[in-house]
């Protein structure tokens, strides 16, 4: 579970999490939303804090990055162009 749904599941408001952690409101706010990833140390708290219910690798947006990164693929290499001598 995300750190969101668990907010929207128990009814905690974030600002009471917030300063329960240690960290400001906006720094929780900027993880549910995407915005920033927290450092290990505070994701370690924040599955302690939640019992397990949000884990450290629930907070990491870098899977749905892989997952949705755009899948262009890469320019090929161009082929030189071919020039015709005149046979002489």
């Amino acid at each position: 579970m995300n750190l969101k749904e668990y907010f929207v599941e128990t009814g905690m408001r974030m600002e009471w999490f917030a300063n329960k952690i240690g960290v400001s409101p906006a720094t929780i706010y900027n993880i549910c939303s995407g915005r920033q990833e927290p450092s290990l140390s505070v994701a370690s708290i924040i599955e302690e804090q939640t019992k397990g219910a949000v884990r450290c690798m629930d907070l990491s947006h870098n899977k749905y990055r892989l997952e949705h990164r755009n899948d262009k693929k890469p320019n090929a290499k161009r082929a030189k162009p071919q020039i015709e001598h005149d046979k002489v």
